[in-house]
């Protein structure tokens, strides 16, 4: 008890001793694995802890510090600081007098789950034997705690201390720094595990509950971390990182992570650099394509490496250089269709697939006389088929497929189809441009075939809802968010189906109006979605608007005012509803 007074009177705790460890604590010391021991001042003690700094010596980045029984006991700040602070604490307490205090200290450790704790008793004091330890009435073993090893160990005639494997007198026995030696090493790489485990919890949280610039400086605050904490620069952490950087388009912070680790072996492995790559190709400054290609080429040096994501992305690279040439560059068309068709060949999958088929078609090639193309199709509605309904589909990228093989077949009314499904899973923005990239590709090209050959053919009637869809699409490129009109969607209620909803194209206009005007109504804004009130047979619409930046606008706004339900309404916007309902 009086310990714990005198702690409580001093102001220390585990708590502030590990925050002010996170705030003061260097690269260099987080690296180590820090150990503190206390051991009885005699003979025999010093000897244990001589067994422990042996031990400690043969471990790489681990650092030993011996603390004082008497200043720990009186609650000495700085003393109280170190011992909270450790990575690992070892107590011997074949003393009596040192017990009490010791397992109070050892408790509260465990109390904030700081549980790499090792008790150590002279097997030669009856009272903390090995059985004692098992089981006996003593205070150790009343004060057994959860996670915490025990070594009983003895001095032999010639002074060597020596400890038995598995804690029994029938085992062998074996110098007591080689047990130190095994528990700090199980300890370390516990450590270790538990300290990632940490850091992916926190990722998983800030991805889920934060979004844009709150998420991307959330990202910049773990990539901090890591680089003050080296037990979390492993592989898999820095591609986790990259991931949701890449989620959010955040490039320069994906090539900078990068290139900050340089010449490490974990900024070396494939997955890390073909992420760079990645990130080089989309952000396209001067040489980043050049320098993405050189990565790559590195990558796929090894054969093990070549897989269809990392023979796709050299595809992809090739393709976007054949479109900033304005489609000029035949050698990068024939690259791209080169590396999507190794990774077709590699393992048939969806991305290579509707990539490759798309760049035959731009290179002229037509589904009704082209076999390879034919066989792709077949291929992809076989692969799409396998994974049930499109409206079943959580992938986005399965949805996107369909999309687009429906367009390269020229079957709009399934294209419609798949993207309103596409939409309704509310995918990436970077996800909608890559697609709607591909379709605006192909109908260029075939646009300039038709015009080519002279061909004077109006619109076709099932083309009216697919134009919507890809304005709407590619509403997601645009950066101009002074214009007055963009694309939305209506979604009304069926009242046959009341779980179910009709989606109708429409536009949004926006006009000058009086501020005031009466009738209008503020309503709670979510994702992409603002519902609107009507007093017209009771309904409740919802706009769905492609971009979160027109959600904003438009909720800084008022009720709509359509041209058939002038008497309904009032407001200073217009919405302008097609008639081919989705």
């Amino acid at each position: 008890m009086a310990s714990k007074e005198k702690a409580v009177r001093r102001g220390s705790s585990p708590a502030r001793a590990m925050q002010g460890q996170k705030k003061s604590g260097s690269s260099k010391q987080q690296q180590m694995q820090t150990v503190v021991a206390v051991f009885p001042d005699n003979t025999k003690g010093n000897r244990a802890f001589a067994a422990l700094e042996a031990a400690a010596g043969q471990l790489m980045q681990t650092e030993l510090q011996r603390i004082p029984f008497e200043k720990l006991d009186y609650g000495e700040t700085a003393t109280l600081d170190k011992f909270y602070a450790a990575n690992v604490a070892v107590v011997d307490v074949t003393e009596r007098h040192m017990q009490a205090a010791l397992f109070y200290q050892l408790g509260l450790r465990e109390n904030f789950d700081m549980k790499n704790n090792v008790v150590t008793v002279l097997e030669s004091q009856s009272t903390f034997s090995e059985p004692a330890l098992g089981g006996g009435n003593g205070p150790a073993a009343m004060a057994r705690l959860a996670g915490t090893s025990y070594i009983t160990y003895s001095v032999d005639s010639e002074g060597h201390t020596l400890s038995r494997e598995g804690g029994s007198p029938l085992n062998q026995a074996v110098p007591l720094y080689k047990t130190f030696k095994h528990i700090l090493q199980d300890m370390h790489t516990a450590y270790r595990k538990n300290h990632k485990e940490m850091f992916y919890k926190h990722l998983r949280k800030v991805r889920e509950m934060k979004e844009g610039a709150e998420l991307k400086a959330e990202l910049h605050k773990l990539t901090m971390w890591i680089d003050e904490d080296p037990k979390l620069f492993t592989g898999d952490i820095i591609y986790s990182v990259l991931l949701s950087y890449r989620d959010i388009q955040d490039y320069d912070s994906m090539i900078s992570l990068v290139d900050k680790i340089t010449g490490h072996q974990e900024a070396e492995k494939p997955a890390v650099q073909v992420q760079c790559a990645f990130a080089l190709n989309r952000r396209n400054k001067e040489g980043d394509r050049s320098r993405a290609l050189a990565m790559l080429e590195k990558v796929l040096s090894v054969k093990e490496n070549h897989v269809p994501d990392y023979l796709c992305l050299c595809g992809r690279i090739h393709k976007d250089r054949f479109v900033d040439s304005e489609h000029s560059d035949q050698d990068a068309l024939q690259n791209a269709i080169h590396w999507y068709r190794e990774g077709f060949k590699v393992q048939p999958n969806e991305y290579a697939g509707i990539n490759l088929a798309t760049l035959l078609v731009i290179s002229g090639q037509e589904f009704e006389t082209c076999q390879e193309l034919h066989d792709i199709g077949s291929t992809l509605n076989y692969l799409i088929g396998k994974k049930g309904s499109l409206q079943s589909q959580s992938d986005y990228w399965i949805v996107a497929t369909f999309f687009e093989v429906s367009i390269l077949a020229r079957d709009y009314t399934r294209a419609c189809e798949a993207a309103l499904c596409m939409f309704k899973l509310k995918p990436p923005l970077w996800y909608l441009k890559s697609t709607a990239g591909n379709i605006q590709l192909i109908t260029l090209m075939r646009e300039k075939r038709r015009q080519n050959k002279g061909d004077t053919t109006t619109k076709r009637p099932d083309t009216t809802s697919f134009s919507f869809w890809m304005e709407f699409f590619m509403e997601t490129q645009n950066t101009d968010m002074t214009g007055g009109m963009f694309p939305v969607l209506l979604m009304e209620p069926d009242m046959k189906e009341r779980k179910e909803f009709i989606y109708i194209p429409s536009h949004i206009v926006f006009h000058p109006a009086n501020e005031t005007t009466p009738g209008v109504m503020r309503n709670h804004f979510h994702f992409q979605y603002t519902p609107l009130h009507f007093h017209f047979q009771y309904n409740v619409l919802s706009i769905d608007q492609c971009l979160c930046r027109h959600c904003r606008r438009f909720r800084s706004g008022t009720l709509i005012r359509s041209p058939h339900r002038e008497r309904s309404t009032s407001g200073r916007m217009s919405c302008h509803v097609s008639e081919t309902s989705v």
